[in-house]
Order: C-alpha cells, then structure tokens, then sequence
C-alpha cells in the first residue's frame, strides 16, 4: 500500500509542476506579464516545453531512488515516512529551481522585445469595476451540506464513545496497520471533529477569496478576459464545495473507525479513494480550467495591440506581490493556480497568520 501512495502522490506532484506553465494566465509565463499575442512565441513556448521536460525526468529519477530506498528499509516505518517527505520537498525544491532558471530568462527576453521595438508597456491597469456585483461564488449556505456531515460525526461519537475502545488509533502506517494508539477521552475523540469545522472554515474562506480578489483584464481583450475569469471563478467554487465535503466525508470515515472496530484497512482503503477523488478534482480543474479560465474555450476576437502591462515590478521573483498602492489584500498567482496575498498589507500577514496559529493551537491543545 505504502508504494501505492508513494507512487500516485509523487506523480501527481511532478504532473501539476510540468504542466503550470500551460495552465496559468495566457498573458504570462513563467511570472512574467508578456501578453497572450507574444505567449504564443515559439521562442517562450521551448521555453514551457524544456521546464515540463526537466521537472518529468528529474521527478522520475527521485521517484525511483526513493521507491529504492524505501523498499530498502521495509518494515522501518519511520525511516520510509521520512523518505516519503523528504521526496515532496525535493521534488518542489527542483520544480522552484527550475522556474526561477526560466523566469529569468523570460525577463531578459521581454527585455530584448521592449528594446527592439516588437513590444511596449503601459502602466495602465484595466479593472473591472462591476466584477465583484456580479454573483460568480456559490451562497454559503451550501456549506451546510459538510457541517451537517460534522454533525452526524458528532452525534455518532456521542451515542458510540462509551462503547468504544479504551483506547483508539492516532496513527496507522500505509497498509492500515495501528502503529501508535492514545487513550479515549472527551479531547482525544474531539480531535477530528475540530479538524472537521476547521476544514469548512478554510473551504468557506477560500471561497470569500475567490469572491474578493481583484480582477486585472488582459490589455489584448478584456471582455473576453472578464468572461473567462467569471466562468472559471463559479466553477472553482463548486469544486471547493465537493472537495470540501470529501475531506469532511474522509474524517468522518476515520472517527468510525475509531469508535465502532471497523477494520483499519477499510477506513484506510474508503480514505484514499475520497483523496484520490480530490486529486482527481484538481487535475481537471488544472486541464480543463486553468488558472483565471486560461483553459476554457471562449470565442470574441482578439486585440492586435503588443501593448503589456507595465506590473512585473510589483511581483518580486513573480511569485510575490508587493504593491503598496494596491488596496487588495488578495490576487491571483501569476504562477500556479489559486490566490496569493498581497504582501504590503499588513492585514493580509494577520489573516495568513491567523490560519496558521489557529491549525498549530489545534495541534498543540487537542
């Protein structure tokens, strides 16, 4: 089982590093706005296809030597679950290599157009003012469909914990196997459950991100640019209600366990497919979505216009926004899909501090 997990987790890591380059906004690559006429250069297109390569092979030769070592130390729990992590890190580690390699040399290649006159900037930034009154999010009210799952958890380990094991699982190896167990207690058994209105919480503030961030317009068609962004936006969010009702449906599966006998291999087994299920989510999102709607099939006309926008200052390593003039706390990854911070606003560190405070308290006290 542990080789299952290992192998289906790193391949889809490796598949989304290859592939963010073809799914981000048609404006940019690799963190650079160079406009969606100039992205189609075959010049930057090499670009994209020898960063897929390289991520693909050199995630290969990691995956191997680390399926390698883990068969060597069979048996050895926390040995494999230290290669398991360590391979994650690598693999984003090299990924992050290779696209700051890139990055530069999109900057030195739209430097070279700007000079020679094939290309132009302006400072100017097109906004939809009206985007936000436009309904895109699903209502909040849908999330009550993962809290009354919580709450059939909850009742479940209400009318179960006097009959439950004096003591209950806390961890499983990757075949389902109990390797360490904890006493039953009113807080031990608590845990999931905590873990469980987290899950909505973040899903729910995921959700206020999407319907909050600020919409730049693509300077070759904006309307078009509006169109895809609302599309994909309404999609994105019924996707993290799904995903969240998996992960909800996951911890109800494993509190099951704990309270009823239910054989670890079962939860383990229904666990993983509801992961999988998520994984499965992602992709599609990734090839059929893309970050912004980039991947959606829209029609309407294109600008001739080789004008950009003038913005590559304010993202540092095209990774980080930092623009003090800019009242928005979030906006959306030039690299990636989802929603970053903007970074000069000391708000936004409060928020993302919160969320992490909050999962170390749950850690620490429960």
């Amino acid at each position: 089982m542990e080789s299952i997990i290992f192998t289906l987790v790193s391949l889809f890591i490796i598949l989304i590093e290859a592939i963010t380059p073809f799914i981000v906004h048609r404006t940019e690559c690799f963190g650079v706005n160079v406009g969606v006429r100039a992205n189609q250069e075959p010049e930057l297109k090499q670009m994209k296809k020898q960063y897929a390569f390289k991520v693909i092979l050199y995630g290969i030769f990691v995956v191997v030597l680390t399926f390698a070592l883990m068969m060597a130390f069979s048996g050895n729990d926390s040995a494999q679950g230290f290669l398991f992590t360590t391979s994650m890190f690598i693999l984003l580690i090299i990924a992050f290599l290779l696209y700051l390699k890139y990055h530069r040399q999109t900057i030195h290649w739209k430097a070279r157009k700007i000079k020679s006159g094939e290309m132009s900037e302006s400072s100017v930034v097109l906004i939809d003012t009206a985007f936000h009154r436009n309904k895109m999010i699903i209502s909040y009210t849908w999330f009550l469909i993962p809290f009354l799952i919580t709450l059939i958890t909850l009742a479940m380990t209400v009318v179960f914990y006097q009959s439950a094991p004096s003591v209950i699982p806390s961890h499983y190896d990757f075949n389902g196997n109990i390797t360490n167990e904890m006493p039953k207690t009113v807080r031990n058994v608590s845990l999931l459950i905590v873990m469980q209105l987290f899950i909505i919480g973040i899903f729910m503030g995921i959700n206020y991100v999407m319907s909050r961030s600020k919409q730049v317009l693509d300077n070759d068609n904006p309307s078009d640019s509006v169109r895809r962004n609302q599309l994909a936006r309404a999609i994105f969010s019924k996707a993290m209600l799904v995903m969240c009702i998996l992960l909800v449906l996951a911890f109800f599966v494993i509190q099951l366990t704990f309270l009823t006998g239910l054989s670890p291999q079962i939860a383990t087994t229904a666990t993983l497919i509801l992961v999988l299920l998520i994984l499965v989510i992602v992709l599609l999102l990734a090839f059929f979505v893309g970050q912004g709607g980039s991947r959606l099939k829209m029609g309407g006309s294109q600008d001739t216009d080789k004008t950009v926008r003038d913005d590559d200052r304010y993202w540092k390593l095209g990774i980080f926004y930092f623009n003090k003039s800019d009242p928005s706390l979030f906006v959306e990854k030039r690299f990636g899909i989802g929603w970053t911070i903007n970074t000069a606003r000391p708000f936004a560190w409060i928020l993302l501090l919160g969320v992490i405070l909050i999962s170390i308290l749950i850690g620490v006290i429960l």
